[in-house]
């Protein structure tokens, strides 16, 4: 039987969001030049964590849950790829995991800035940052004090082409409903597996997409970034679920 290559209605809608994005943006950009103020100004473009599939086609494309022949995804020993999925946009440009995951498809971002006679278009930078760094990057920029208990690390530096004054994080955590990961400036990643209790290594730099997990390797590795990792979780890694922080609703019967 010939697949139909016509798009669904959700890639439709999909596609629609992205011209719509194109659009706005546009609409803000033009504004800026009505008002005088596009070569003075800073354009942050980034999103929140990593990308979703919103739409599905029997034989065609599965959502997160199941690949093309119908497996099952548990997230630990097998993930969501474009491939082998169905994502027709590739929307983690072939990296594995979706959001909510703590994949690298799950977790990156992109981000584009634009600050015309400041920075030089068209530059690419391996500096590895997260989005809470945008405030101390912006109190740099205005010569404001930033407060001393914020995780956060100026990345003005790098958008001045300055490596040298350029600090940078020795590694980044986050939380997934699995368990917290952690990646260091060397591209090594450690994942923890609450309902497992073990730790999965990656060395990204090597392994984009991580299919290649080296823990048993490399346990010099494991045991130091694990401390790292149970350190950011104040003790305990199933602090490394969003699940973890949620309040508590009042019993009013």
């Amino acid at each position: 039987m010939k697949q139909s290559t016509e798009l669904t209605t959700y890639e439709k809608e999909y596609a629609s969001m992205i011209l719509k994005l194109d659009e706005t943006v546009g609409i803000i950009l033009d504004e800026l030049q009505q008002l005088g103020i596009d070569d003075n100004t800073m354009i942050v473009f980034t999103s929140d964590n990593g990308h979703e599939v919103y739409y599905r086609q029997e034989g065609r494309t599965t959502g997160r849950q199941n690949n093309l022949n119908g497996e099952r995804l548990d997230d630990i020993t097998s993930k969501f790829y474009s491939e082998t999925c169905g994502d027709v946009f590739n929307g983690n440009d072939g990296m594995g995991g979706l959001k909510f995951s703590n994949w690298e498809g799950g977790t990156r971002v992109p981000y584009l800035v634009r600050f015309p006679g400041t920075i030089t278009p068209n530059t690419e930078s391996n500096h590895m940052l997260a989005n809470y760094d945008f405030m101390p990057t912006l109190a740099e920029l205005l010569g404001i004090e930033m407060p001393q208990d914020k995780d956060g690390v100026s990345y003005l530096p790098t958008l001045l082409e300055q490596p040298d004054a350029q600090q940078s994080h020795e590694w980044i955590v986050y939380a997934s409903r699995l368990g917290p990961a952690l990646v260091n400036s060397d591209g090594w990643k450690l994942r923890y597996i609450n309902q497992l209790d073990s730790f999965q290594l990656y060395h990204l730099l090597s392994d984009y997409r991580e299919e290649n997990d080296v823990s048993s390797e490399h346990p010099d590795i494991v045991s130091r970034l694990s401390q790292w990792m149970l350190n950011a979780c104040d003790g305990d890694y199933h602090n490394g679920t969003p699940q973890a922080h949620l309040a508590e609703i009042p019993n009013r019967n």
